[in-house]
């Protein structure tokens, strides 16, 4: 008795359970498809349905009601380069879900990726002006090239409407000072400091920064005037090429036409001094620089200021300049035996321009400024060669003969103080004569 009672509830359940899955209501506003055995059979309408149980399965259930997409801000370049900020929102509607279930993964992405991309082509061939003030013409291009490929993936697009279309914050900020330049007047020179305020996205990503700054160099070129941007070296970093020094992404001193930079560096002699350097120049030479020093003033009666006062002229490059001899290669007593073998090897055979002398301890990888303290060290002669020739580098008379080996080399480099003293002595006097 038992048992039969078991069997009568299995039976029971189990006919519950067929009929539920053969059975099929669909809500007003929806089509579901059905699959038999993986297989596309058919589309279920709105109302009761019937299906056969275990065989057929509802793989996917699609709203036939206007659908609302939202496409998210993106950035756009204009035809003049200028970047806008642009979102939109589009309205479609399922008319075939045969075609938006087979024919696309995921008919919202698809067409809401094909909302971008077209309307990044269309504004992109439209100047700032025309775009800021072409919404219908935007709208009807919009909806008109993205019907064909909507209607293969079984959709209507009822409409396309343009939520925003306004100026970058970057470009806004350059209308604004253009803006204020015209009100101004004649304005020749723009100076943006620090630079990295003209970023409003990530200052350190290539990318960012050159699309940031671009409308200000647009802008300084529409105003025949320069633009000069301030900012500064991150910490340590002492003996690198100054431009990989600046704070944010190497773009600031890439999009620069000229870059100079300004530090306070130890000279050999162990003084302070203010150097200011090229550190690249796509208009004339890329090294050199000159010393100043600030000092106080009074111009008026009362009034304190203060004032740059120019020096002399300083050869090398950005990274030699810029660089404490303290910190020069990390290895101050290796570096500096290394230049004085590259200068014994140099002026063996003679006096050579100190031009040349530079332009192979360019080429030997051996900084400028441990040559020049190498040469004080091996007490090298420095004479002009006329009024029209540059300076000469030699080596003394007692170093011409010295060995060339390393070894004898550096015992030279170990002579006795009095015989170092007679050496400076005889030095000075043919410097003399």
């Amino acid at each position: 008795m038992e048992a039969g009672l078991i069997v009568a509830i299995a039976l029971f359940i189990f006919v519950a359970i067929t009929i539920a899955k053969g059975v099929r209501i669909v809500p007003q506003g929806q089509e579901w498809i059905v699959e038999r055995l993986g297989k596309y059979l058919t589309t279920l309408k709105p109302g009761l349905n019937i299906v056969i149980p275990y065989l057929d399965k509802v793989a996917y259930e699609l709203v036939t009601k206007d659908i609302i997409l939202d496409v998210q801000e993106q950035e756009v370049i204009t035809r003049d380069n200028a970047v806008i900020l642009t979102n939109a929102i589009a309205f479609i509607k399922v008319t075939d879900p045969v075609k938006a279930v087979y024919g696309v993964t995921d008919f919202s992405e698809a067409i809401r990726n094909l909302i971008m991309t077209t309307l990044r082509s269309i504004v992109g061939e439209m100047e700032l002006d025309e775009a800021l003030s072409s919404r219908d013409k935007i709208k009807a291009r919009l909806r008109e090239s993205i019907a064909d490929e909507a209607v293969d993936w079984g959709l209507t697009v009822k409409s396309v409407e343009i939520q925003d279309i306004k100026p970058s914050p970057s470009m806004q900020k350059a209308m604004e000072l253009q803006a204020a330049a015209e009100r101004i007047g004649q304005v020749r020179l723009i100076v943006v400091d620090p630079i990295v305020s003209a970023v409003m996205g990530d200052s350190h990503k290539n990318t960012e920064v050159r699309r940031a700054l671009q409308p200000l160099v647009d802008l300084a070129a529409s105003m025949n005037a320069a633009l000069v941007g301030i900012t500064h070296f991150s910490k340590g970093g002492q003996g690198i090429d100054p431009a990989q020094r600046v704070l944010g992404s190497v773009a600031f001193t890439a999009v620069a036409r000229v870059v100079l930079v300004a530090a306070k560096v130890q000279s050999t002699d162990g003084e302070d001094r203010r150097i200011l350097a090229r550190g690249k120049s796509n208009i004339g030479p890329d090294d050199g620089g000159v010393t100043y020093s600030l000092e106080q003033c009074e111009p008026l009666p009362g009034i304190q200021a203060s004032r740059v006062s120019w020096g002399a002229a300083v050869q090398g490059s950005a990274r030699e300049l810029l660089t404490d001899p303290s910190e020069q290669d990390g290895d101050g007593e290796s570096s500096r035996t290394e230049a004085a073998d590259f200068l014994r090897e140099v002026l063996a055979d003679g006096p050579v321009p100190s031009k040349e002398v530079q332009r192979q301890a360019r080429e030997a990888g051996v900084p400028w400024i441990t040559v020049r303290r190498a040469g004080d060290d091996l007490m090298v002669l420095k004479r002009k060669g006329g009024m029209t020739d540059g300076w000469y580098w030699s080596l003394p008379k007692m170093l011409t003969t010295a060995p060339k080996n390393a070894e004898g080399a550096h015992g030279k480099e170990r002579a006795t103080s009095s015989k170092f003293e007679q050496l400076r002595e005889g030095v000075e006097g043919s410097e003399h004569e």
